[in-house]
C-alpha cells in the first residue's frame, strides 16, 4: 500500500471532523492508519451509502499476532491457517458487528464468506512477515450526510474487538485452530501420495458422505469428535458411517492422524453401482467436491481425490470452438468434419465428447461420470438399436467403445455411476456396489454376470485408435468483450453463472466451481489469460499455466488493482473451462501436443 501513514487517533479526528458534512466527505479518510498492534488501511472510501461497502485492509505482524511459527511452516499449513482465521473472523463479525444503521449499507462490517471447502482465497493472506486480511466495512450516513460519531464507534470498538478477538494467539482457541491445520495438511498430504499408491481417491472409514440438502453442502447434523463406528439415528433420519469393502481398504499414514484405513480407489476404469436412493450419486459427489480440502467436522475431512478429477457430463446448447471430438463422433451425414469441431449450440452427445477432450488438452487423467447427466447415446448403444440403425449410419462411437482404451493406452481413469448400463461393467477393473449407503465389492460376481449376457450386444471398437488432441493457440481477439466500457465487471447470478462485461459465462457443468467468490476470480483471471494471450502464439494450457504462474508469484493483487476480498481460487481445469465455454473464444491454429 502507498498511502500516507497516520496515526489511529488522526483517524478519530477527521471522523469527528467530518460528520454531518456530505457524504463523499469520507474520501478524506483514505489510508493508513497505526493502531496498537496493527495497521487498518482504507483503500477506496465509498462515495455513496448505497455503493458498496468501503474495503479495509487489516495487516498484522507476526511478531504481533504471536502464533507459533508451526502454523505457517508449509504451504498447506498457511492454507489451513488462513481458512480457521477467516472463518474466526466471520464469527466475531456475527458477534461484535453492529448490522445495518442508517442509510444504504451503513453500519454494514462483512468478509467473505466460505463454504465447506478450504479455498485459497484473498480474503486472509499468510505471509513470512504477517498477516492481511480484507474486508468490508459501510461506512454509516444519515440520508447523503456523514455520521461519523457512528463510524468511530464502529471502527474503534466494533472492527477493534474483531480484529482483535479474531486475529491474535492471545484470543483465538490455538487447540482448535492446531487441529484445523492439522486436517487440511493431512488431506493435501493423501493427495500428493495417492498417485504412489495407483490411487484415484481415498474414502476414510467413519466419512459421513450425505449432505443436508441438496443446496445445504453441510453435514445432517453436527458431527461427534470422533469418527463415527456404527450408524446414528438422528430427528432427521439414520446416518450411515463409511465402512470400506475390506478388497479395497488400504491404509495411508498422514502425518498428523498417523494410521488412516478407507477405501482406496485404485486407478483405471471404477464402476459403481447400485439401487436407486442407495447413495451411488453421493459417493460420487463427494470425489468431485473432495479436490479440494474440507473443514474439520464436514464429515469428508478424510475423503481425498487426486488434484486433476473433473467431472464430464452432457452441456446441450454450450459453445464448442475448434474441438477435435472424431475419437467420438466421425463420419457426419454430408462430409461435416468432427476434427475440428465447432458450434454455438452443442447436442447432449457433442458437448460431452468436447468435454472429454477439453478436458485432456487441460492436462486432467481422472475423469468422474453419472449416467443421469450424460447423454444416452454418447454412453452405449444396445442390442436392439444395434438392428435398428446400422453401424454405417450411426456417427457416435459410444464411450463404452472408447473407455477401456483410454485408461490402457493413455492413463486416463474413470469412474461412473450407473445403475441401468451394464454394458461398463465389462470395461471395469472394479464394480463397487452401494447398498443403504454401504460399499460392496462386487467385481467378480458383476464380471460373471456380464460374461453371461455379453453376447446380446456387438462390440462396435473403431478401427482408428484413440488419439490425444493438439493444443489450440488462442486468438487474443476472444477476450475483445473485456474491453467495454474500460473496467472489467463481473456479476454472478448464480453459483456456477456470472455475466462478464455484458457476456454471459455459464459454468453449471464444471464440477470444481463450489464457491460464487471462484467466479469472481476466474472472471479476473480472463483478464490476465487475455494479457498472455496478446504476447501471441499461446496455446489455451499455456496461457492457464501462466496465469497461475503468476499469482504463485505475485498474489491475488495481480488479479485485481483494487481488492475487494472476494476471490476464491479453482484449479487450472476450470480456468480452461471457462475460457473453452466463452462464446467469444476464437482459435488461431492448432499444434501437436507434448
Amino acid at each position: 500500500m502507498q498511502h500516507s501513514s497516520y496515526s489511529a487517533e488522526a483517524l478519530r479526528k477527521k471522523l469527528k471532523r467530518i460528520h454531518g458534512k456530505s457524504y463523499k466527505a469520507y474520501r478524506d479518510i483514505k489510508g493508513r492508519y497505526r493502531f496498537e498492534n496493527f495497521v487498518i488501511s482504507i483503500i477506496h472510501p465509498q462515495g455513496d451509502p448505497f455503493a458498496p461497502p468501503t474495503v479495509m485492509e487489516v495487516f498484522i505482524q507476526h511478531k504481533d499476532a504471536q502464533f507459533p511459527t508451526t502454523f505457517y511452516a508449509s504451504e498447506s499449513r498457511i492454507l489451513g491457517m488462513e481458512d480457521f482465521l477467516l472463518r474466526e473472523l466471520k464469527k466475531r463479525i456475527r458477534y461484535y458487528g453492529g448490522g445495518i444503521r442508517g442509510t444504504g449499507n451503513s453500519g454494514l462490517i462483512t468478509a467473505c464468506t466460505p463454504g465447506q471447502e478450504v479455498l485459497r482465497r484473498d480474503a486472509v493472506q499468510v505471509s513470512q512477515v504477517g498477516i492481511r486480511v480484507i474486508l468490508q466495512v459501510g461506512l454509516p450516513g444519515r440520508g447523503r450526510t456523514v455520521d461519523g460519531l457512528t463510524a468511530v464507534k464502529m471502527i474503534f470498538h466494533e472492527l477493534k474487538s474483531i480484529i482483535q478477538t479474531a486475529l491474535f494467539a492471545s484470543s483465538v482457541n490455538l487447540h482448535e485452530m492446531e487441529k484445523h491445520i492439522r486436517v487440511v495438511e493431512d488431506q493435501e498430504h493423501i493427495r500428493k501420495v495417492l498417485p504412489e499408491r495407483g490411487l484415484v481417491a481415498f474414502v476414510a472409514d467413519g466419512s459421513v458422505l450425505p449432505r443436508r440438502s441438496g443446496i445445504d453442502e453441510r453435514p445432517p447434523i453436527e458431527l461427534p469428535e470422533v469418527p463415527l463406528v456404527e450408524p446414528l439415528e438422528t430427528g432427521s433420519g439414520r446416518i450411515i458411517p463409511f465402512k470400506s469393502p475390506e478388497t479395497l481398504r488400504v491404509e495411508i499414514v498422514a502425518p498428523n492422524a498417523g494410521r488412516l484405513t478407507g477405501m482406496g480407489i485404485p486407478e483405471g476404469v471404477t464402476v459403481i453401482t447400485g439401487g436407486g436412493f442407495h447413495g451411488k450419486s453421493t459417493l460420487l459427489n463427494a470425489l468431485i467436491r473432495c479436490v479440494y480440502p474440507h473443514v474439520p467436522g464436514d464429515g469428508r475431512e478424510y475423503v481425498v481425490t487426486r488434484e486433476d478429477g473433473v467431472l464430464i457430463r452432457a452441456e446441450d446448447g454450450r459453445s464448442i470452438e475448434r474441438v477435435d471430438i472424431s475419437n467420438f463422433i466421425n463420419n457426419l451425414p454430408f462430409g461435416i468434419s468432427t476434427s475440428e469441431f465447432s458450434t454455438r449450440s452443442a447436442s447432449g452427445s457433442t458437448s460431452q465428447a468436447a468435454n472429454i477432450m477439453e478436458y485432456i488438452e487441460a492436462g486432467s487423467r481422472l475423469f468422474f461420470i453419472d449416467e443421469d447427466t450424460s447423454a444416452t447415446n454418447f454412453m452405449v448403444r444396445d442390442a436392439i438399436m444395434q438392428e435398428v440403425v446400422k453401424r454405417d449410419f450411426e456417427p457416435i462411437t459410444p464411450f463404452v467403445e472408447r473407455v477401456r482404451e483410454m485408461y490402457e493406452f493413455h492413463r486416463i481413469s474413470c469412474v461412473l455411476v450407473t445403475g441401468g448400463i451394464g454394458d461398463f461393467i465389462g470395461c471395469a477393473d472394479t464394480v463397487i456396489l452401494m447398498k443403504e449407503y454401504v460399499p460392496f465389492d462386487v467385481t467378480g460376481e458383476a464380471k460373471e454376470i456380464y460374461r453371461r449376457h455379453r453376447r446380446r450386444r456387438k462390440s462396435e471398437t473403431p478401427s482408428i485408435p484413440f488419439r490425444l488432441p493438439d493444443e489450440r493457440v488462442i486468438d487474443p481477439h476472444t477476450f475483445s468483450f473485456l474491453e467495454k466500457g474500460g473496467r472489467l465487471k463481473i456479476k454472478p447470478t448464480s453459483l456456477r453463472e456470472c455475466i462478464i462485461n455484458g457476456e454471459k459465462l455459464n459454468l453449471d457443468a464444471v464440477g470444481g466451481v463450489v464457491e460464487v467468490n471462484q467466479l469472481n476470480a476466474l472472471g479476473r483471471m480472463l483478464g490476465r489469460v487475455a494479457a498472455v494471450a496478446a504476447e501471441g502464439n499461446r496455446t489455451l494450457r499455456h496461457a492457464v499455466a501462466e496465469v497461475f504462474r503468476e499469482i504463485e508469484k505475485e498474489g491475488f493483487d495481480i488479479l485485481d488493482s483494487r481488492p475487494m476480498g472476494h476471490l476464491a481460487l479453482t484449479r487450472p481445469y476450470e480456468l480452461f473451462a471457462a475460457i473453452s465455454r466463452l462464446r467469444t473464444l476464437k482459435v488461431k491454429r492448432r499444434i501437436k501436443s507434448k
